[in-house]
C-alpha cells in the first residue's frame, strides 16, 4: 500500500512539473482589452486616480520600448556570433584536414552543426525582421475635441483646474494604453525567436566541441 501510495505522489508530482513547465512556455494570452473596453474602463472622475493609471500607460510604453531595444541587441549579438562561429568552424575543417580524419559518420554530424548555426543565425534575422511597430500618434495627443473638453473643464481663475487635466488624461490613457497592448505580443514573438536562436546556438557549440574532442582524440592516437 505504501509503494502505491509513493508511486502515485512521484506521479502527480511529475504532472504538476510537466503543467508548470507548459504553463511557462505557452504564449501569453490574447489581449481582450478593445479600444472600446479600455473607454470605457476609464469612465472615471478621481483625477488623482486617473493621474496614476495615465502614468502607469506612459510607464508601460517606455518598459515596451526598453524591451525591445534588449531584444533587438540580443538578436544581433546571435547573429554576429552565429554567422562568425560558422564561418570560422568551416575554415578550419576545411584548410586543416580535420575532416579527412574524421570520416563520413562525423562529416555528417559536423554539417548537422553547421545546420544548427545557419538555424541561429536564421531566427536571429527573424527577430530583426522589421515589423509595424505601435507608438503613441500625434492625432491623438493633439486631437482638437479633446483638446477643446479639456480647456473647457478648467473653470478655475488661475487655469489649474486638476479636471481639466484629468480630462486630457482620460482620453490620452485608453490610446496609451491600446499601444502597449499591440506592443506585447510583437515583442513576445520576438523574445520567441531569440530564445530559438540561442538553443540553435548552443547546440552548434556543443556539437562542435564533441568534435573538436574526436578530432583531437584521433591525431593524439594516430
Amino acid at each position: 500500500m505504501t509503494d502505491t501510495t509513493t508511486k502515485h505522489s512521484a506521479q502527480i508530482g511529475v504532472a504538476a512539473r510537466v503543467r508548470g513547465w507548459l504553463v511557462r512556455s505557452a504564449p501569453p494570452p490574447a489581449v481582450s482589452l478593445t479600444p472600446e473596453k479600455l473607454r470605457e474602463r476609464f469612465a472615471l472622475n478621481s483625477p488623482p486616480l486617473v493621474a496614476e493609471l495615465y502614468a502607469s500607460a506612459l510607464r508601460g510604453i517606455s518598459d515596451e520600448t526598453a524591451r525591445l531595444s534588449r531584444l533587438d541587441s540580443k538578436a544581433t549579438s546571435l547573429l554576429t556570433a552565429a554567422g562568425l562561429s560558422v564561418a570560422v568552424a568551416t575554415a578550419l575543417v576545411a584548410r586543416s584536414g580535420i575532416a579527412a580524419g574524421l570520416g563520413p559518420a562525423w562529416i555528417a554530424v559536423f554539417l548537422l552543426a553547421l545546420a544548427a548555426g545557419f538555424a541561429a543565425a536564421a531566427c536571429a534575422v527573424a527577430a530583426l525582421f522589421v515589423r509595424d511597430q505601435s507608438a503613441p500618434h500625434v492625432d491623438a495627443m493633439l486631437d482638437e475635441t479633446t483638446l477643446q473638453e479639456s480647456n473647457a473643464a478648467d473653470t478655475d481663475d488661475d487655469g489649474k483646474s486638476p479636471f481639466a487635466l484629468m480630462v486630457y488624461q482620460k482620453r490620452l490613457a485608453p490610446h496609451y494604453w491600446s499601444v502597449v497592448l499591440r506592443q506585447q505580443p510583437v515583442l513576445a514573438r520576438k523574445a520567441r525567436w531569440v530564445k530559438r536562436g540561442q538553443a540553435c546556438f548552443l547546440a552548434f557549440l556543443f556539437v562542435l566541441f564533441v568534435i573538436c574532442i574526436r578530432a583531437g582524440w584521433t591525431l593524439v592516437s594516430g
